[in-house]
């Protein structure tokens, strides 16, 4: 499966950058494999982790240790072509620059294997300046009554891309209130600096809201991948989902350790 992946992100369809990049690559996969990995995807109804409340949503996690687990070959298919040294490239010139990083950097395929927990465990005991990288491919929805609270990622993911994966039932005129929503603070308000953001509170959220709109709203579009350089205002968040069908996208993750 080709992933069309653009050399730089000022290449990209779409690429903003303030108060944070952001970036957009329509037509990620070729069409005939965009519409075999979407019929998979929407037909998924059990996911290994369901959240309620601060993000609601259904994920599933692949990594390179448990792709042999997955029973849908268009999806098998497609995690063969992130979760490998080619993708990792790409997050090296794209990416790597904008974080601070160790001396000596590794690409982990299976980071749950034994090994790389010793290595991980040594690195740590002995203080190497060395930095792992793993790549996840995230299957997931958001059900209809669910939303994402703003927030700006947890302190050790390095890349994330999410592909838009709308069913066949899905109406264009949703692709707004099913987007990414990309924050950037208002006029005479000093920024909420939080690297490490999972999620905000009730009381955090009606203090960003005060201080915070939305400066771009990533459409959820067919075969568009959204994303964003992580940093500590790269708040971003999805509405309320007022349809009647979930929102099925793959989140591309890389995280350092």
């Amino acid at each position: 499966m080709h992933i069309n992946l653009p050399p730089t992100l000022e290449k990209c369809n779409f690429y903003y950058k303030k108060p944070f990049e952001i970036f957009i690559i329509d037509n990620f996969l070729e069409w005939d494999d965009y519409f075999n990995l979407s019929e998979e995807v929407n037909s998924i109804t059990n996911y290994s982790e369901v959240f309620y409340g601060e993000g609601e949503k259904q994920k599933t996690s692949i990594t390179g240790g448990n792709i042999k687990n997955i029973s849908y070959p268009a999806l098998t298919e497609f995690c063969r072509s992130i979760i490998n040294d080619e993708f990792y490239q790409f997050f090296l010139n794209t990416h790597l620059d904008k974080f601070s990083s160790k001396l000596f950097r590794k690409h982990i395929i299976a980071p749950e294997s034994f090994m790389f927990r010793v290595a991980r465990r040594l690195k740590n005991i002995l203080r190497l300046p060395l930095s792992f990288f793993h790549i996840e491919v995230e299957v997931s929805q958001i059900p209809p009554g669910g939303r994402i609270i703003p927030h700006t990622d947890s302190k050790s993911k390095r890349l994330s891309l999410v592909l838009y994966l709308p069913s066949n039932r899905f109406e264009e005129k949703d692709s707004k209130v099913l987007g990414t929503i990309f924050y950037g603070k208002r006029r005479r308000t000093s920024d909420i600096r939080k690297f490490d953001c999972k999620m905000l509170n009730n009381e955090e959220e009606k203090e960003f809201n005060n201080r915070y709109e939305a400066v771009h709203v990533a459409d959820y579009k067919k075969n568009r991948c959204a994303g964003f350089i992580k940093n500590d205002i790269s708040w971003h968040g999805v509405e309320v989902n007022s349809t009647k069908y979930a929102r099925c996208a793959i989140v591309i993750n890389i995280f350092e350790s």
